[in-house]
């Protein structure tokens, strides 16, 4: 069980929020009041590669925009970041 290592790809949002005192604005009494202000997305999504084993996370790699994830960008970048790195 110590040598098997998993894997898991998922896509991450970048999100953009205002803070409540960013979003505070002066006005009147008699003013409606403001509208919300919403979270938004700001920079796109971007994806991730995660390797584990039974003892927790081994690495976590960023996927480089516009890049297929295939079979052949999996073995790369375990023999790459996993293997090679991982030396002493």
């Amino acid at each position: 069980m110590s040598r098997i290592i998993t894997t898991d790809e998922t896509w991450l949002w970048c999100y953009d929020p205002e803070t409540k005192s960013q979003s505070a604005v002066w006005k009147r009494t008699e003013s409606p009041p403001p509208k919300k202000a919403r979270v938004s997305k700001c920079g796109g999504k971007y994806m991730f590669i995660m390797f584990a084993d039974m003892h927790g996370m081994i690495l976590q790699h960023a996927v480089p925009k516009n890049t297929p994830v295939n079979a052949d960008y999996f073995c790369k970048v375990c023999i790459y970041n996993l293997l090679i790195d991982s030396r002493p």
